[in-house]
């Protein structure tokens, strides 16, 4: 019983020394606030809708876009106009600073086959939206 007492009593030395002859524990190191956090604001991405009154038929020998008017007719600075046949021919036309009320003609020297019609207005401040899109 003698042995197991002086053994455990050596054990516990033995625990004390080793746990302070140990190098320290480094300190954690020191954090940062966190940075500040300031809201961004959002910008809307909604596309602003341009109203524009425009309509397109066909003759016997043309095709006529006419530009009706509309809210934003004011800012209108130009007219993309493009013709699909059904030939497969396409017939492609920008229409500069077009005049409300004016009709503007696309002639065929041949019977006219368009398929459809694509008007895209060009407006002032950069923006670009499809006026008209007619299937004939």
């Amino acid at each position: 019983m003698r042995r197991i007492s002086l053994l455990a009593i050596l054990i516990m030395v033995s625990i004390l020394v080793c746990g302070c002859i140990q190098t320290p524990a480094k300190p954690a190191a020191p954090t940062s606030a966190p940075p500040e956090i300031t809201p961004v604001q959002v910008t809307s991405a909604t596309p602003v809708h341009k109203q524009i009154d425009c309509s397109a038929w066909k003759t016997d020998r043309s095709v006529i876009l006419k530009c009706n008017g509309g809210n934003d007719a004011s800012s209108l600075k130009a007219l993309r106009v493009q013709i699909d046949n059904q030939n497969g021919q396409v017939v492609k036309r920008t229409l500069g600073d077009p005049v409300v009320g004016n009709e503007y003609e696309f002639p065929y020297t041949v019977t006219p086959d368009p398929v459809t019609i694509n008007v895209v207005g060009v407006f002032s401040d950069g923006t670009e939206q499809t006026v008209l899109l007619k299937y004939f």
